[in-house]
């Protein structure tokens, strides 16, 4: 009875396991390969009847290759130029669509993006040039010919806080004194603000530091607390730098009053903070302003021109980032959604696991990166660094969600576990050097 029992077994052995226990003997210490308990594959739980011979010789001949690069010192995991030879058509169809489609997709958009970030930066030089360019020769001789009887009064600024500069509510605040110095006209004076003022400013606070007049010469030494509106230009935020401009004019035209800085006398507090931004240059100029409204003004009625002209002496700065503390906070969530990334393809490559499930929280991180750097500006945002990046962000996801789809399919369907291991590998590997690239890019675009 028990060899008939034991014939019946032979008899319904699965012919896979016919091919085991031929390469058993040679694998577990014969003269063959040695024995790793890595190389053993349950063939039953890959294949089944109806798969085909050609799926099974598939499955062999690449389980049998890797156990010989593995004994030589080699791990298969990393022999690609091996693996691509070894592939069949349709999988090196499938690799090279599935590689040029994404280089197609981020390469140029981090190659455009730089270059927009890159050409903003550049922009704020001929900005700065711009306004520190002096009045025309045109203009300068019209205040002359305007302003024999004004009072042509020499302006030094002294910036002496920059106390905040906020970019949510579009304005700064800064603290500043003011030296006035003129001959003759003992009538101005120039701390009240019925005679002065900042053009988009509030003047919160007026202080008179020192004050002489004296033989036609007249002195005003005066501190100002002001608060200007600024539409600040957010392209390149949180790695952004700022030019701030501070516009003093008189409430009197040219044949009055003409403003003209003296840049020698004027400096900037060697301890000047700004909280996260630092000082990188200043200047002063004069801005002549010209007003055709005139407002039913009775001064202006048997004025000689339609227009009425004034001079304004104007202080600029530009402070950059101080640091990339504000752009890690604005992206720390984004860099945890693309480290899990990479973790679900690994384990998607590597571990045999579906990593799909994973997915939904990566998405759940991209948009908290959004909120974080949403509710540090004002709603006028343009677009700019921290959506590039969070685009960028999400075209990853969606991208490693098609990746990992691919390898479920070549696993389950076609039912080949090295290609769909070489084809996760290279991906992988892909995609981190996009991100790494992305994240290097952009951001120094933007700063330096």
């Amino acid at each position: 009875m028990a060899d008939r029992e034991l014939a019946d077994r032979e008899d319904q052995r699965h012919p896979s396991d016919e091919r085991r226990a031929e390469s058993a003997p040679e694998a577990r210490g014969g003269e063959g390969l040695p024995y790793d308990e890595e190389d053993e594959v349950d063939i039953d739980g890959i294949f089944d009847d109806s798969d085909g011979v050609e799926a099974r010789e598939e499955h062999f001949d690449d389980d049998a290759e890797d156990r010989e690069r593995r004994a030589e010192g080699r791990h298969a995991a990393w022999e690609w130029s091996e693996k691509w030879h070894r592939a069949h058509r349709w999988q090196r169809r499938r690799l090279v669509w599935s590689v040029v489609l994404l280089l197609a997709i981020f390469v140029p958009y981090i190659v455009l993006t730089s270059w927009y970030l890159a050409a903003d930066k550049e922009a704020e030089n001929d900005y700065w040039e711009t306004y520190m360019e002096p009045p025309s020769q045109g203009e300068m001789d019209f205040i002359d010919a305007h302003s024999k009887d004004a009072a042509h009064v020499s302006v030094a600024f002294n910036l002496e806080q920059v106390q905040s500069v906020d970019l949510a509510k579009s304005n700064f605040t800064v603290m500043m004194n003011v030296a006035y110095r003129w001959q003759g006209h003992d009538d101005l004076d120039f701390t009240s603000k019925d005679n002065v003022s900042f053009y988009k400013g509030d003047i919160a606070d007026i202080l008179v530091l020192d004050e002489y007049h004296e033989g036609g010469t007249n002195y005003q030494y005066v501190q100002y607390i002001v608060t200007i509106n600024k539409d600040y230009w957010t392209v390149r935020f949180p790695l952004e730098s700022h030019q701030l401009r501070l516009y003093l004019e008189p409430s009197y035209n040219i044949n009055r009053v003409v403003f003209e800085t003296d840049e020698r006398e004027s400096y900037v507090n060697p301890n000047l903070a700004i909280s996260g931004y630092e000082l990188t240059r200043w200047g002063t100029n004069i801005e002549v302003v010209t007003d055709d409204h005139l407002m039913m003004n009775p001064l202006y009625d048997d004025y000689e021109s339609g227009e009425v002209y004034t001079t304004e002496a104007m202080l600029q700065l530009e402070i950059n980032r101080s640091g990339i503390g504000v752009y890690l906070k604005c992206t720390v969530a984004m860099f945890g959604t693309l480290g899990w990334i990479l973790l679900c393809l690994y384990v998607a490559t590597f571990r045999h696991v579906n990593a799909l499930g994973m997915v939904g929280s990566a998405f759940f991180g991209a948009v908290s990166n959004i909120l974080v750097g949403a509710n540090m500006l004002s709603s006028a945002l343009q677009l700019g660094l921290v959506e590039f990046v969070n685009l960028f962000g999400l075209a990853i996801i969606v991208a490693s969600t098609a990746v990992v789809i691919a390898i479920n399919t070549i696993r389950n369907e076609r039912e080949n576990e090295s290609f769909a291991q070489f084809y996760g590998r290279v991906m992988l590997v892909l995609i981190g050097i996009l991100m790494i690239g992305a994240n290097l890019a952009l951001p120094l675009c933007a700063y330096l």
